[in-house]
């Protein structure tokens, strides 16, 4: 786009004659900024972008040689000023002015930023102002998802959550615009499985799947970011990879990653179960001063390894890392009993070992046989993967409900949010809390979705309010609200299962491999009233919820129900 056409510097508006006064406006197109006076060495202005973008740094000015421009970026303003040097980092550059006219881009770097601090020092005679922005490098991505409710707030974060995604995919997807700009295994899964939802983006999804891939290391690990050399990694981030590679397959219809990755996976799955704890039947975690045992960003939960502790989250990953695996044999027409039977046998294990009736709950970890820590994040786990009884699965949805543990952040809510939808009595409790913690943040004036629900102010200052694994709106809306679900790869068969919630109709498209399938639906007395439509090569199989009865259901405008 033309930089003028982008965040171009209004005309200021004189309200009265006062020393502060410092904006003139000769024309429509220049802010003009005089030098400073004897009780300062410079000017500064702190220009709002009006919502988070991601760009270039551009700048048109006028200034006498030698200007010296500090240029700071950031995301709030809740020191007052922007928030520029953070724990070692710098969201900082300089420009050193030529004479006269100044037209500059900065091709090298994005910035991710909502707020521009600029500092003008060194400067004899009026410095005058076209245009100080981004220019915006936004991926082109077709928005082929839609949500349209009965809620705006709703609206909203389906919105919201699809553009938080798109300032998050470049060159591959990455965790955030403004801090890092880094592509990590844990994070692009919770983005690929959100994006599939809004924009049906299989192949951008499958370049950075492919790329961390290439990132294998001989202990049967992942890189922690691609492409890289790191001296830590992440195990429970590779094995992430694995069902991100099968959720991919089952909506893109496209079993290539898996033709590509499957001798690896079988390598790496070799090597994660090499350390088998005989009295448990659990699976110790890689050892050692390169390992970071990161489960999730709470209390206990982000460690290092540490010998003769049994972790409950590395072996549910691995539970699951293992389910995906087996699914993908199946599908490939290749023998998986021996996956199915080890994945039997784990969760068995896992369950005897960490589960405690008086808690109701499952300990995180069992320290030289004692079980310590617990967390909503093991729970969440164990009821996604289906290893608890049904005594139990109650006791650890009732506890989840109580909130007594340590919660899950925003990165791991996509396992409680599909660990609570399959119990009738927990579905409105996590309806609830998602529209309570995404809701939270547009109140809060949010334009994108943030790291962590603590905003700015987590990890020291340096939280990232705009991060893709927060995007799970785009998911719940499309594939809970609107009901429909891959049954097999790329939708051959597909669940309609509308969960309303709060919503008294909706309607919207949900993106596959052959077309968009449209449904829209409203309630009645009777229960809801269902109209889909899409590729006649689809299959719609019906599952009605108990407190969402369908009561009519037409595809393509045949009557099903």
């Amino acid at each position: 786009l033309p930089q003028e056409s982008v965040f171009t510097i209004p005309s200021a508006h004189k309200t009265q004659e006062c020393a502060s006064d410092l904006l003139r406006t000769p024309d429509d197109r220049w802010l003009t900024l005089p030098p400073a006076d004897t009780a300062g060495d410079g000017r500064f202005l702190i220009l709002d972008l009006g919502r988070e973008e991601v760009g270039l740094l551009s700048l048109h000015v006028d200034a006498p040689a030698g200007t010296v421009m500090d240029i700071a970026h950031g995301e709030h303003l809740d020191d007052g000023r922007v928030r520029m040097y953070v724990g070692g980092r710098n969201f900082a550059d300089r420009y050193i002015c030529r004479e006269g006219i100044n037209r500059f881009v900065l091709p090298f770097r994005r910035l991710g930023a909502r707020y521009i601090e600029v500092h003008f020092t060194e400067f004899s005679r009026p410095v005058r102002i076209n245009y100080i922005g981004l220019k915006p490098t936004i991926l082109n991505v077709a928005e082929t998802g839609r949500f349209q409710s009965s809620d705006r707030l709703a609206d909203m974060e389906y919105n919201i959550a699809r553009r938080t995604l798109r300032l998050c995919m470049h060159e591959h997807y990455e965790d955030c615009p403004w801090r890092e700009q880094a592509l990590y295994a844990f994070d692009s899964r919770n983005q690929a499985l959100y994006g599939y939802y809004a924009f049906g983006n299989y192949d951008f999804a499958a370049a950075s799947f492919n790329l961390l891939g290439r990132g294998i290391r001989d202990d049967g690990l992942l890189e922690m970011c691609a492409p890289a050399r790191i001296p830590i990694t992440i195990p429970i981030f590779s094995l992430v990879w694995i069902t991100a590679l099968a959720e991919h397959w089952l909506h893109s219809g496209s079993s290539r990653l898996f033709d590509t990755y499957s001798s690896q996976i079988e390598f790496m799955l070799k090597k994660a179960c090499a350390n088998p704890h005989a009295p448990t039947g659990l699976y110790a975690t890689p050892q050692g001063e390169h390992i970071w045992n990161f489960y999730e960003w709470m209390d206990g939960l982000s460690t290092m390894s540490e010998e003769g502790r049994l972790d409950a989250p590395y072996n549910l990953f691995l539970h699951e890392s293992l389910g995906s695996f087996a699914w993908m044999l199946e599908e490939s027409g290749r023998d998986a009993s021996a996956v199915h039977a080890r994945r039997e046998e784990l969760g068995k294990s896992i369950f005897k070992a960490f589960w405690n009736r008086e808690k109701k709950a499952l300990s995180t970890y069992l320290k030289n046989g004692v079980q310590t820590h617990y967390s909503d994040l093991t729970q969440v786990l164990a009821l996604h993967e289906r290893i608890l009884p049904p005594d139990a699965a109650k006791m650890a949805a009732e506890t989840l409900q109580h909130r007594s543990l340590y919660p899950v952040t925003l990165s791991s809510t996509l396992y409680k949010l599909r660990a609570l939808m399959q119990n009738q009595g927990a579905r409105a409790f996590m309806d609830d809390e998602i529209h309570t913690n995404w809701g939270k943040m547009l109140v809060s004036g949010a334009t994108s979705f943030w790291e962590t629900i603590q905003g700015g102010d987590d990890f020291d200052g340096a939280g990232s309010l705009c991060h893709g694994w927060s995007a799970l709106p785009a998911f719940y809306l499309g594939a809970y609200a609107l009901g429909i679900f891959p049954l097999e790869p790329g939708f051959r068969k597909f669940l309609v299962k509308p969960y309303p919630g709060r919503l008294y109709h909706a309607e919207g498209t949900v993106p596959t491999p052959h077309g968009g399938i449209s449904i829209s639906w409203q309630r009645a007395e009777e229960g809801l009233s269902v109209a889909m439509e899409g590729p006649d090569s689809l299959s719609p199989v019906t599952e009605p919820l108990p407190e969402a009865p369908i009561a009519r259901l037409t595809w393509n405008g045949r009557r099903l129900l």
